[in-house]
Parts: C-alpha cells; sequence; structure tokens
C-alpha cells in the first residue's frame, strides 16, 4: 500500500499516522483482504442423460468461470436455464438457433440428426446454475470450469 493510500485511509479511521500499532493493524487487514486464492480447472462431463421435465446438471457456489459448456440432444426439443449470480437466461433450442449467428459465446447448430448447443466464457461471484428442461435424452453434457477458493 502506497503512503498516500496508507495515510488517507489513516484519516478516514481517525488514526494517527505515526501509531505504530495501529499501522500493523493496517497492514495485516491488508494481509487478509489479500488472502490467495486457488484456482482449480475441473471438467463435469456425462453421457445418456433421460431428462422428464427439468433436471440439473451443474451448480456451483462461489467465484469461478465457465470456460465451456457443451450439451449434444437427439431433440430439439428442450430449454435450457442459466443462472450466473444475479443473472437468469432461460432460452429453448429454437431461440438458441435464432440467436447463434449473432452472439460469439452462443453456438447452436443441427447436424447429423443431433442438436448441439454451446456456451462459452461465463464468469461469476457467488453462484452458478445450468438446468435443461423438457423430455429428451442428452446424448452428451461437456462443462470446463475454475472454481476459486480463498486460503
Amino acid at each position: 500500500m502506497k503512503r498516500e493510500e496508507l495515510s488517507k485511509l489513516l484519516t478516514q479511521l481517525n488514526l494517527s499516522e505515526f501509531d505504530p500499532l495501529q499501522l500493523i493493524l493496517i497492514e495485516e487487514l491488508e494481509k487478509l483482504k489479500d488472502k490467495e486464492t486457488i484456482k482449480s480447472t475441473k471438467i463435469f462431463e456425462r453421457s445418456n442423460i433421460t431428462v422428464k421435465n427439468s433436471h440439473t446438471l451443474l451448480e456451483l457456489k462461489g467465484k469461478g468461470f465457465i470456460h465451456e459448456l457443451l450439451l449434444i440432444s437427439t431433440s430439439p426439443n428442450f430449454g435450457i436455464h442459466l443462472r450466473a449470480d444475479g443473472q437468469l437466461f432461460d432460452w429453448t433450442y429454437s431461440e438458441l438457433l435464432e440467436l447463434s449467428p449473432y452472439l460469439d459465446t452462443i453456438t447452436a447448430v443441427q447436424t447429423n440428426n443431433k442438436y448441439i448447443f454451446r456456451i462459452n466464457s461465463i464468469s461469476f461471484n457467488d453462484f452458478f446454475l445450468f438446468r435443461i428442461f423438457g423430455n429428451i435424452t442428452i446424448t452428451k453434457v461437456y462443462i470446463k470450469y475454475d472454481v476459486h477458493k480463498q486460503y
């Protein structure tokens, strides 16, 4: 912490700039603020999941980042529910097909009787939820994500 920042903080706290005990307290508070964060990359992969009405595929708490989420189905009759912190997204597969050409982070395509949905680059600070709804069989789901833990 720079001297100017420390002086400003001490003034805000009504502390004397020359009190060594108070300076030690400020330094210790700074250390707590800058706890070391450990990032862990994980892979969630499943095949042949039968969905009746809705099914939660992944729920995460804390801070993290979704690198890539891929879902392959044999039917277009499904929708997705994504929640990242306070943002909520509900899309049907047909809505995803319409959006896909215009967005870099979302891909929805149909090829060889497979219906593919892919989204990438989602960060969250508190909460992430991915749920599928409809009555379908998911051929494959693959999610690569980071979770952050403070120590």
